[in-house]
């Protein structure tokens, strides 16, 4: 049975831009310009996907997707408080090295971890912005991440976060 496209009504649209916006906000905030960048990529580029793929697949087909990017996401999140990947990211761009518990990062966490750990509800019924989550997090995701799983796995010897230039 071919499931039916969902259609993405101009409320939608402006609410996952909207929401988009402040997730860059809050990614700005907590690291500054440059590493703001590789948020923007997964929300914006997220953003332009959704409105221009047709979207309506049933979350059992973007489930193995789905888990297996969340799955990679949670290891990718270790490897980086482990290899102290924020403050090398600092370093290198000059941005802060904000508290885990301040409130731009606590809101970057609610907008970017929460959303997608919802995603999946919101595909299941239907929703125009759950498939716009599930946009941002499963196809977009992994991209900004590939250069630093790159240079881990080719600099296995060395023990900084990011080769040097």
């Amino acid at each position: 049975m071919k499931s039916a496209i969902v259609k993405k009504q101009k409320p939608a649209a402006i609410f996952a831009f909207l929401f988009m916006t402040a997730a860059l906000i809050f990614g700005y905030l907590s690291f500054g310009f440059w590493a703001s960048l590789i948020f923007t990529v997964g929300f914006l580029g997220g953003y332009i996907l959704w409105l221009f793929v047709p979207t309506g697949a049933s979350f059992r087909y973007l489930s193995i997707p789905y888990f297996l990017t969340l799955s990679l996401f949670a290891v990718h999140k270790i490897e980086e408080k482990q290899h102290a990947f924020l403050q090398a990211l600092a370093k290198l761009t000059g941005g802060p090295v904000p508290s885990d518990t301040s409130f731009q990062v606590i809101m970057l966490l609610v907008l970017s971890i929460g959303a997608w750990l919802l995603a999946p509800f919101l595909v299941a019924r239907k929703y125009a912005f759950g498939y716009y989550l599930m946009w941002t997090f499963s196809p977009i995701r992994g991209s900004p991440n590939l250069p630093t799983l790159y240079f881990r796995f080719s600099q296995a010897s060395r023990t900084d976060t990011f080769p040097e230039w």
